[in-house]
């Protein structure tokens, strides 16, 4: 008592004399000396409560006033040696970093959260998936290395503040609801080169970034189902910038992926990698027959449900395509035998040559080079016997021509009546050949059925361009460009659906979530037989986390499903109560 009163004396001294900084020095010094003394002078089964007494005065008396001193050394870099005292002289007494801890972990939250506030404020509309994805990982990553290098240097590799800082990066990040979509985005960016001229080095190290962010991201299945989405438009359209790459890429995240993701991003560059040994291969087999086809024609073949791609709708191929397709046909079916080919026309880019004042290069789509096909044998046409020739519904037809028209390809009547009226001439089309490779290759508007958001909107974007049942269109004979070489917007991108594709894509994400919740609840009560409500509950949300953050009114719900189909049985309808039995 008298060793405690004595040191607690001194200790109160030093507190009202000094700062933290010369109190947690001085303090380390006095204790440090006591016990050097007291090894020398008293026996060594008093030292312990020596020690105890020592730092019960120093410390754990004086423990609120020096933790408050947290936040402050915590902002002061050129502070952190004194920071690094702190921690070694609390660490010392048991709970003596606890308040220290949540300091930090809510300084890192508090700071990262008002700089992805800043962004969200300065992003069109102040829309926070409108944030630039750069911008993003760069707030989230200087703070993940700053608050990183403080842990090494001052809290010494501590694994609870290594903890803190995932925490308070995890609050961090998914203050953005968006975070997930950012991330996929930033490294479709990367791996598209759309980012331009970047060295190895300089893309290894963002697609580094991207693995570190996610590993904060709670909702990981929203990033998977936009990562899949660009890697098959990359992959369809050739725009990856590597193949390495993408191997790379899916390597390292099998860190925070769950195995089947990856596993169906492997696939997908399996069949990548098989369309270009069959396109070779019926490269060489054409070329061996005596009439080979005018056109030539890229294929990829996909497998049915790997690649995240809008279901097959009914397009009949443009005549100059069906030698082609049906050789390819015959050739597939002879080296995979009871194997069945679905045509995904939607999906296909054609190049072909129109010859105007001068030859261009144009790439469409194949509902457009349909259209495009029919001017060939007459120089006008009206809807119903555009319908006709094409085999596309005229219904469909309708954003098809609003495109080219859009795109200056095509006119309709209205505009050029008064100029042919006084002019007296009859317009001449010249000859459009598709003269290039038909393609399997989607556009970004393809990803997802192609239908306007609105009818109101569809219908008001048509009478702007004059385009009804009745407009009769002709072929642009005067069509100019700079360039010779073009890609024509689709007739998808001529329908605004920015906000129905993303609804889609979040409508599969919450399907899939379902399915999931209730396989884990079934694969949880398969093995334990009977649970209680809060042992269910808590084993479904600790499994399901790898994936995504689930609520309980989620998992209730589902739950409730497999009760109805008598998966499971709940003994206490009273929720709080209830025990829960596996059926067999």
């Amino acid at each position: 008592q008298q060793s405690f009163h004595y040191y607690s004396q001194e200790a109160g001294e030093l507190m009202h004399t000094q700062d933290c900084g010369e109190f947690v020095m001085r303090a380390h010094a006095r204790i440090s000396a006591e016990l050097a003394n007291a090894s020398r002078y008293v026996l060594g089964e008093t030292l312990p409560g020596l020690c105890e007494v020592c730092e019960k005065a120093f410390i754990q008396q004086q423990q609120p006033w020096l933790q408050s001193f947290f936040d402050q050394l915590l902002l002061e870099d050129h502070k952190r040696e004194q920071l690094w005292r702190l921690f070694v002289l609390l660490r010392r007494v048991e709970g003596g970093l606890d308040e220290g801890l949540q300091r930090f972990q809510d300084l890192i939250a508090r700071e990262g959260t008002e700089a992805i506030q800043v962004l969200t404020n300065e992003a069109p509309g102040k829309d926070a998936g409108a944030v630039p994805p750069q911008a993003f990982i760069s707030a989230v990553m200087q703070r993940h290395m700053h608050f990183n290098d403080i842990v090494h240097q001052c809290f010494e590799s501590d694994v609870h503040f290594l903890g803190a800082v995932d925490k308070g990066l995890v609050k961090l990040v998914n203050v953005n609801k968006n975070c997930a979509e950012l991330l996929a985005a930033f490294a479709n960016s990367v791996l598209s080169g759309q980012n331009g001229r970047v060295s190895l080095r300089d893309s290894d190290s963002a697609l580094l970034d991207v693995i570190i962010c996610l590993k904060y991201v709670l909702d990981k299945d929203v990033f998977q189902a936009h990562y899949a989405k660009h890697l098959a438009h990359r992959l369809i359209n050739d725009t990856t910038t590597s193949q390495d790459a993408e191997e790379s890429m899916i390597h390292a995240m099998r860190q925070v992926c769950t195995l089947d993701f990856i596993s169906r991003l492997q696939r997908m560059l399996a069949d990548k990698c098989r369309s270009l040994e069959l396109e070779s291969q019926f490269q060489h087999a054409i070329e061996q027959l005596d009439n080979s086809p005018r056109v030539g024609m890229r294929i990829m073949v996909l497998t049915t449900g790997t690649w995240p791609i809008p279901p097959s709708t009914p397009l009949p191929p443009p005549d100059p395509l069906l030698r082609s397709i049906d050789l390819f046909q015959k050739f597939y079916e002879s080296k995979y035998r009871g194997r069945r080919l679905t045509w995904n026309m939607q999906l296909s880019r054609a190049d072909l040559r129109a010859n105007f004042s001068k030859t261009f290069e144009l790439q469409v789509s194949i509902s457009q080079l349909a259209v495009l096909l029919c001017f060939n044998e007459t120089v006008s046409a009206g809807m119903e016997e555009i319908s006709q020739r094409t085999g596309i519904a005229v219904n469909d037809v309708f954003p098809v021509l609003a495109s080219l028209v859009k795109s200056k390809v095509l006119r309709t009547n209205e505009s050029e009546q008064a100029k042919e009226a006084n002019e007296g001439e009859e317009a001449k089309a010249g000859p459009i050949e598709a003269h290039g490779e038909e393609t399997t290759r989607s556009n970004e508007a393809a990803d997802a059925a192609a239908r306007p958001d609105s009818v109101a909107d569809t219908e008001k974007r048509l009478a702007a361009l004059n385009i009804s049942e009745k407009t009769i269109i002709t072929i642009n004979d005067k069509y100019s460009n700079k360039r010779t070489k073009l890609k024509l917007p689709s007739e998808a991108s001529f329908l605004q659906r920015k906000v129905e594709r993303t609804g889609s894509l979040m409508e599969d994400v919450m399907e899939d979530r379902r399915a999931i919740i209730q396989a884990v609840l079934v694969r949880i009560m398969k093995a334990r037989k009977t649970l209680p409500h809060s042992a269910l509950y808590t084993e479904a949300k600790e499994q399901l986390r790898s994936r995504f953050e689930p609520s309980t009114a989620d998992i209730k719900k589902n739950l409730d499903v497999l009760i109805e189909k008598e998966y499971i049985e709940r003994e206490d309808q009273a929720t709080e109560n209830a025990l829960y039995h596996y059926v067999a």
